[in-house]
């Protein structure tokens, strides 16, 4: 794979803060392009210049702008429908309070899942609030036939899957094709694109009439905290969550609130949640103008990131190791998720403390890195991203040869 012009004069002060260390956690904490702190700027300065009056720029200006790039990224055709929060577990508790049954609701997910919805899933489980049930990711050569099989049998009220599992960094097998089967299969389909996002070519096209989608800024959409964004497929409309904000009323703020009902604005507006930061979207409206300017798509970033995987596991291999973890990581790197299937992060499957371990030596090299201890053992993980270039294969080559 060749590997395109360097982007790193966009990343200067990330750059410059960490000095000479060689950050390989563009998975977990994304560099942010220079023009990030212009924008954060920006949103200080109309605060400043406009007080309340911001939000009719915030609202009126900045969230159509962002919600317009967005849109277009997804493959969907109703910007509109396109909400926001500091973070997915907001609406993954949201989406949970729209059932009305006075039952355990029936989720079906993954062992693979993030915290974000791990934990919260399964102390809901706790209460008997919901009857979780999950399928284990591996082996992924049958992972789409058991997921679909399940499903199928189950009468599910919520189907929630990762699109890129946080754990492997395996897409979703045959996932096009299983999301639609799931779509017909159960009540409430959300997919967590969280760790694909400008990560992995994928649309929306076909499937945005069924499917709820969640994402974030802080990996791949290099914008930062507080930037989640939730799609809601037109179904939504019928949808009354129970933990709501007064943001999903904002149209009718100057209107006497309702002595029966609880109202809901039109599209997205009753996924919202209250008073918020907005500089968040004027981090990530300029990484997104930024982006689209460049024409830098999905397909792009992707294979910007898969060529700069490819040469780190070729340096692996060719690395003369002269410690017995260097050699464990090598021996692991034989068992990363192939190409094709991968999204833009390595992930090197240990035993359970091995990956804490090797991480700490990579540390004493300069090298950052990150692990996740999961039941299926220890992952090692680097992430490539935009501001990474051929000198930082060059220099990991080097530190770990120190």
């Amino acid at each position: 794979m060749t590997l395109a012009p360097s982007w790193k004069p966009h990343y200067s002060r990330f750059l410059e803060a960490h000095g000479d260390l060689l950050h390989l956690c563009a998975h977990s904490h994304h560099f942010w392009l220079d023009r990030t702190r212009d924008a954060q700027l920006e949103a200080w300065d109309d605060a400043a210049r406009l007080s309340d009056r911001k939000w009719d720029r915030v609202l009126g200006e900045v969230l159509p702008d962002v919600q317009a790039r967005l849109a277009a990224r997804l493959g969907v055709s109703h910007p509109e429908r396109l909400s926001f929060a500091g973070n997915t577990h907001e609406f993954f508790v949201r989406l949970l309070s729209c059932f009305d049954e006075k039952r355990p609701l029936r989720v079906l997910s993954t062992d693979s899942e993030f915290h974000s919805f791990r934990r919260q899933a399964t102390r809901l489980k706790e209460s008997g609030e919901i009857h979780l049930e999950t399928v284990a990711q591996f082996p992924r050569e049958t992972f789409s036939e058991r997921f679909a099989q399940t499903a199928s049998s189950g009468s599910f009220d919520m189907v929630f899957v990762s699109h890129v599992f946080f754990d492997s960094g395996g897409v979703l097998p045959e996932a096009e094709k299983l999301l639609r089967e799931l779509a017909t299969t159960c009540r409430m389909l959300v997919l967590d694109t969280y760790h694909s996002f400008l990560a992995r070519p994928f649309s929306l096209r076909g499937l945005e009439n069924d499917i709820f989608v969640v994402g974030g800024a802080y990996k791949y959409a290099q914008a930062g905290e507080g930037a989640c964004f939730l799609y809601t497929p037109p179904k939504a409309e019928a949808l009354r969550p129970k933990f709501t904000g007064w943001y999903a009323h904002f149209a009718a703020l100057s209107a006497p609130p309702s002595s029966q009902l609880c109202g809901y604005g039109e599209g997205a507006w009753r996924f919202w949640g209250s008073t918020f930061d907005p500089s968040a979207l004027y981090r990530l409206r300029a990484v997104l103008a930024f982006l689209d300017h460049e024409g830098l798509t999905g397909e792009k970033l992707h294979q910007h990131s898969l060529a700069l995987q490819e040469g780190c596991l070729e340096r692996l291999r060719k690395l003369q190791a002269r410690e017995e973890w260097q050699r464990r990581l090598q021996s692991a790197a034989e068992g990363v998720v192939e190409a094709r299937d991968r999204g833009n992060f390595l992930s090197f499957k240990l035993p359970s403390g091995q990956g804490a371990e090797i991480q700490k030596h990579l540390g004493q090299r300069k090298i950052l890195s990150d692990s996740r201890e999961t039941a299926h053992g220890s992952f090692l993980r680097f992430g490539f991203g935009l501001y990474h270039d051929a000198t930082d294969l060059e220099r990991f080559s080097d530190l770990m040869e120190s």
